[in-house]
């Protein structure tokens, strides 16, 4: 096997430095970004990653730049495959949520989100990410109402077979981390749990056949993201995490601007 190539220009760089080195047969370092997996932050990161002829692009840090921008990329799938590195919605976690095939959309959709206001915007993102995971669909707002410190949104998902309440409040200010709850409710019911303060991240179903808990991801996020850029070249697949962020924004976007509270860019 032959070790793919990683060029590295993100704040995030030492993680990802210790992710190379944490797959020695599969990655190393790179000083020319042509034909490599280029990791970058950022709108202006990716766009000097397909000018450059990156083979594939890790976006470590997302940044929360207009959608229209990102449109400007043009299509995504004329893109080398994209892997974006979210804070709160680890793809090896989502996996584990989804519903079995074949499965019923579940009924309906719970979040409870907690965030510091800087991280308000990146999080309800998250949040709707998770929605979407756990129903398998998108969701569009019908009704969002709220305070500064507080908002509230229901969603319908696109056959108005299943809905989705979101559920937000501002951290207390001596809290640095998220927390969140996503459940789904059907034939069975599934939960995701997440507090940034206290280390957890719980994933948990519970069905007739009783409860079972999923193992601790022990796995870095940038190794993750990494390994995950690598197989997408290895499979010559196209994954949709860039297509799934910027629907996830957009749609938080609407929920943000209807409760008229003031918005946090990074």
């Amino acid at each position: 096997m032959t070790a793919v190539s990683v060029w590295i220009d993100s704040a995030r760089g030492h993680e990802y430095d210790v992710a190379v080195a944490e797959l020695p047969v599969r990655a190393r370092r790179a000083s020319v970004i042509a034909g490599a997996i280029a990791v970058v932050d950022g709108l202006d990161g990716v766009r000097a990653a397909v000018d450059a002829d990156a083979s594939a692009i890790v976006l470590a840090e997302v940044g929360m730049v207009g959608d229209s921008a990102w449109a400007a990329l043009g299509p995504i799938g004329a893109l080398p495959p994209v892997i974006v590195d979210r804070r709160l919605l680890r793809a090896d976690a989502a996996g584990l949520v989804r519903g079995e095939p074949g499965a019923g959309a579940p009924r309906f959709v719970t979040v409870e989100l907690i965030a510091p206001r800087d991280r308000r915007d990146e999080a309800i993102a998250d949040a709707v990410g998770w929605a979407r995971e756990l129903a398998g669909s998108a969701f569009a707002p019908v009704a969002v109402s709220g305070t500064p410190g507080r908002s509230m949104a229901l969603l319908i998902g696109p056959d108005a077979g299943s809905a989705f309440a979101l559920t937000v409040s501002q951290a207390a200010a001596r809290a640095r981390g998220v927390q969140l709850r996503a459940t789904a409710v059907a034939e069975e019911r599934r939960e995701v749990t997440i507090d940034e303060d206290a280390g957890i991240l719980r994933i948990s179903r519970a069905g007739a056949e009783g409860e079972s808990l999923a193992g601790a991801r022990r796995e870095t996020r940038a190794r993750l993201a990494l390994r995950r850029a690598i197989d997408a070249l290895a499979e010559a697949s196209s994954p949709t995490d860039l297509a799934d962020l910027t629907g996830d924004r957009a749609t938080a976007r609407t929920i943000i601007a209807e409760t008229g509270a003031e918005r946090s860019e990074a």
